[in-house]
This record gives structure tokens, sequence and C-alpha cells, in this order.
């Protein structure tokens, strides 16, 4: 622990649940991320940070921090104190899932965009109700840039972790965005997909549709993804 730290221990007894109902203490604490950068101080600050997020009061003080709008820079110096902690955990991110019903930005979802993608590279991470409604939500979002990539993500954390993915993905083979329905044609090929009884009736229903959706404007490129995609679920049975 640093210095601060540890005085901040020691004259808050009660720990982390003291602090919780206001960011005021925790910008104290958070300092020395942000005004002593050395490595040892950093490590310590992260170790902070860790420990925090493995109890429901210090997740709570984590998304006052994360959602805070009244000190100018804090929410984005928590976002990037989550990703250099390198925690990658259901109950954080469900926790900021949550919050993000009552307060939320444009920036905020961004943030917890990027956050859930980079959780989703532990596969022992696990499918949440909150997570899915958070991206459904984003996923709606009028600024194209937040979803199109709430999409995106959307499209791969049900893939990996929802037992039942066929309907999003099938949404999403058929959306506006060449790019979103690109990320679709790559989740289709990996393993999870290829199986003796080829793909999903609705997701083979999708990618027929696509070749006969004008409006689309699907690309000649793009023509040939579906049809090997086809060809392979056919192929499969056989």
């Amino acid at each position: 622990m640093t210095e601060l730290i540890r005085k901040e221990k020691e004259r808050s007894p009660a720990g982390p649940k003291s602090l919780v109902g206001g960011v005021t203490l925790f910008v104290g604490l958070l300092a020395v991320f942000m005004l002593r950068p050395g490595l040892e101080d950093r490590i310590n600050t992260q170790g902070v940070i860790k420990e925090l997020a493995s109890t429901s009061t210090g997740r709570a003080l984590i998304a006052d921090a994360f959602f805070d709008v009244s000190h100018a820079g804090m929410s984005h110096i928590m976002y990037n104190l989550i990703l250099d902690a390198d925690i990658k955990d259901t109950a954080l991110i469900v926790a900021l899932a949550q919050r993000e019903r009552q307060e939320s930005s444009p920036a905020i979802r961004q943030r917890l965009i990027d956050l859930i993608s980079d959780a989703s590279t532990n596969t022992a991470l696990s499918y949440s109700d909150e997570i899915n409604d958070f991206l459904t939500r984003a996923a709606m979002d009028p600024a194209p840039e937040i979803n199109q990539a709430a999409k995106v993500r959307h499209a791969w954390y049900t893939a990996r972790f929802s037992e039942a993915p066929e309907s999003v993905l099938a949404d999403y083979l058929l959306d506006s965005s060449a790019e979103v329905r690109g990320e679709v044609y790559e989740i289709l090929q990996s393993p999870r997909f290829k199986h003796d009884n080829g793909l999903d009736p609705e997701l083979v229903l999708a990618l027929q549709s696509l070749l006969e959706a004008d409006y689309l404007r699907v690309s000649p490129a793009e023509q040939a993804s579906i049809q090997l995609l086809l060809k392979t679920s056919t192929d499969s049975k056989l």
C-alpha cells in the first residue's frame, strides 16, 4: 500500500464501507495514481482497485468514481485503472451496468462497452442478463459510433457466453451496417457454430434473406462470404 492509502485506512477503520456515499475521499486515494506515477505506486493503486472490486461495497465505490461528474476526469481515471488492474470480473461489470440505468452519458456508455470487450477475453466470464440488457440498450443509442460498437460487442458477447445466441445473431445479420454483419460472419465461422447439423435454421434463413436484401446493398465480397457459410452449413449435414 502507498503511504497515502495506509494512512487513510488507519484513519478510517471501517475500511471501504466508510467511503461509500461519496467519491471525495476516494479522489485522494486516486491522486496517488495521478501525482505519483512511479511503477511501485501504480502497482499498489491497482492492488487497491482489485481489492475493492472483490466486495459489493468496494464495487459500489468504484461505480461512484466511474459515474462521477463532479470531479473533472474522474470517470476516465477509474476507467483506465480498471483496465490497468486487468479486472475481468462479471460482478464488477454487472454493478456498472446496473448503475448505468440511472446515470449515463455517451462517454460512459462507450467506456462500459470497452470494459465489456476487455472482460470478454476472460473465458471464465459468465453470462449476465444485466450485461445483455445494457448492450441491447446501447445498440439503440442515437450516436452511430456507440450503437455500432454495442452491436458488435453484443454479438460477440452472446456468441461466447449465451446458451442461445441465434436470435441475436440473426437480427444483426440483417443490420444496416456492413461492419456489424461482417463481425457476425466471423462469429459463424468459429468452432462453436461448426457441427454436424449445420447452422441453426434461424441463421440460415437470415443468411438467405441477405442475398435478396437489395436495400442493404450487400457487396459481391459479402455475398461470397454468405454463400460460403450456407455451403459449409449444407455440407456439414452430408
